[in-house]
C-alpha cells in the first residue's frame, strides 16, 4: 500500500530491463513510473506499454519514464 492505495513494483528483465511501479489511482485507471536500469527506457518501448494498458480498458493517469 502507497498512500493508501494497492501499488505493485515488478523488475522486468530482457530487452527492457527497467523497474516499474503500477500504482492504482482510480476505477480502469493506474499511475505508471519505469525506471530503466542502464539508462532511459527507448521511446518505442514506453509507446508500446502504453497502447497495451489502453487496449486492456486501463486509462493512465500518470506516466513516468526515466
Amino acid at each position: 500500500m502507497k498512500s493508501q492505495r494497492p501499488a505493485l513494483g515488478l523488475s522486468l528483465r530482457g530487452s527492457l530491463e527497467a523497474t516499474v511501479e503500477v500504482e492504482r489511482t482510480g476505477p480502469r485507471e493506474v499511475a505508471l513510473r519505469i525506471q530503466g536500469r542502464h539508462g532511459p527506457v527507448p521511446t518505442e518501448d514506453v509507446t508500446r506499454l502504453r497502447d497495451a494498458l489502453e487496449a486492456r480498458g486501463l486509462r493512465l493517469s500518470v506516466l513516468r519514464a526515466d
